[in-house]
């Protein structure tokens, strides 16, 4: 096999985290925060796997677990 010929999809992934907080009464405060993870919904693909004889060698063969579709949580 020649040098990176194992190379999988690319992988992307975008997380965005927003925190405000807030001042209130005497030395109170209350932070607001929202976090989307995976915010552009793109799966990430196993490494290529496979025998060679199979009808999907070479082809990525499950989404990553680690990786779940986009969520977003709120918090305060």
């Amino acid at each position: 096999m020649g040098r990176n010929s194992e190379d999988g999809p690319a992988f992307r992934q975008l997380s965005l985290r927003l925190t405000k907080g807030f001042r209130l009464m005497g030395d109170q405060r209350l932070e607001v925060i929202a976090e989307a993870f995976n915010l552009l919904n793109h799966p990430s693909q196993d490494n290529f796997q496979g025998n060679q004889r199979s009808a999907v060698f070479g082809q990525p063969t499950r989404t990553l677990a680690n990786f779940a579709p986009r969520q977003i949580q709120l918090g305060a």
